[in-house]
């Protein structure tokens, strides 16, 4: 049995005669997940270099790359996708008799690396994936879930459907936060953005339902997103390009991998 206490303070308070702890039951399940280490967004007609490096920490030891990224001309791209086995527990309150702080569960299930070899930065199992294949003026309509089958045959050269598990992000544009305007302006732009690493969250069927788990960031998992713990972008813009809308994702969805653009053209002169 393996106590939680860690997971959410939701319904939080101390008590003098009982409380509830949010308690983890298991292993139930081991499944291998892909999880995107970093998903980059290039403007249109721009493009974005940088870096990520990207930890893997479980309970055996730990691992670090820094890797280069490269995107042009409105197109994205989940960069060092990694393949990490995982412990998947069942999640239950349990009142205990006496005084304490109660921690309610958030929801059925949770994460944590399995007590076995990861595979991922140990293995090579990191690769490049477009998430899309032709320029776009916006970033709309994307995949909010990396395909695990196309992973496994791609990148293993195997069809084993247990490999084949895709980890929950989304890189949407949803609201402006703030826009690039070279409309006029006779030299290229340079913006320079950082991003710490971003939580996802895995898949699970379970007993005729699918579940969206999330891998406890805490203790032996700190650090252990297997996705960019530290991520540099220069995102660059033409000269007399246009006008971007940019999205701060790390201010409107649970990604936080960057910036996602929505594109103008400038307007044309009234004659």
């Amino acid at each position: 049995m393996l106590v939680v206490a860690s997971l959410s303070l939701a319904g939080s308070g101390w008590s003098l005669l009982s409380h509830t702890n949010c308690e983890a039951s298991g292993p139930i399940s081991n499944v291998t997940a892909w999880m995107p280490a970093a998903a980059v967004a290039a403007p249109y007609l721009g493009s974005e270099s940088g870096s990520v490096t990207i930890w893997e920490r479980t309970p055996l030891g730990a691992a670090f790359l820094t890797q280069q990224t490269s995107v042009a001309d409105g197109n994205v791209s989940a960069y060092y996708v990694s393949q990490v086995n995982l412990s998947l527990y069942r999640l239950s309150n349990r009142t205990v008799v006496g005084p304490g702080i109660s921690i309610v569960c958030l929801g059925p299930f949770v994460a944590y690396y399995a007590h076995e070899p990861a595979h991922g930065l140990a293995s090579g199992g990191v690769t490049i994936w477009p998430l899309t294949t032709a320029s776009r003026d916006a970033d709309e309509g994307l995949p909010t879930q990396l395909n695990g089958s196309n992973l496994c045959r791609e990148v293993e050269n195997t069809s084993y459907q247990g490999c084949a598990v895709g980890t929950y992000f989304d890189m949407n544009f949803l609201k402006a936060s703030g826009v690039v305007n070279m409309c006029g302006v006779p030299t290229s732009r340079i913006m320079e953005y950082r991003s710490n690493a971003w939580p996802v969250q895995t898949p699970f069927d379970y007993g005729g339902r699918d579940y969206s788990v999330p891998i406890d960031p805490t203790d032996g998992n700190a650090a252990g997103f297997s996705n960019g713990t530290y991520a540099w972008y220069n995102y660059t813009f033409p000269a007399d390009g246009g006008v971007w809308q940019y999205d701060d994702l790390q201010e409107t969805s649970p990604t936080g991998a960057g910036l996602v653009f929505r594109y103008s053209p400038c307007p044309q002169p009234i004659l």
